[in-house]
């Protein structure tokens, strides 16, 4: 049974932790979108490049907190839960990537 609590304890961290990461990336990239945009307003800012990091890296949390949780419970649905969760995180990580490879160096917004 303590396990159990561990087990929930950690993924419920993992996810606010991910969480986190969202919210201080998003926060960062907005005070850089605008230092950028007042500085030179035609000047591409890679805002989005910048975000998807912080996306990509908030997803791999999230991930390890469905792996967690589907340890500690067990059950068919939990797995198939996970299941969909590292399928949309592999999907979301071949979207990024195609559009940094898409946009390259200069980026317009």
């Amino acid at each position: 049974m303590r396990i159990f609590v561990v087990l929930t304890i950690a993924a419920d961290a993992l996810y606010l932790f991910g969480g986190g990461v969202i919210t201080f990336g998003a926060m960062l990239i907005i005070i850089r979108f605008i230092q950028f945009k007042l500085k030179d307003p035609f000047q591409p800012s890679s805002s989005t490049r910048y975000l998807s990091g912080y996306l990509t890296l908030s997803l791999n949390f999230f991930i390890g907190a469905e792996i967690i949780r589907t340890v500690a419970t067990r059950t068919i649905s939990d797995f198939e839960l996970l299941i969909l969760v590292i399928f949309s995180r592999g999907l979301f990580s071949l979207i990024l990537y195609l559009e940094r490879r898409w946009h390259g160096t200069a980026e317009t917004e």
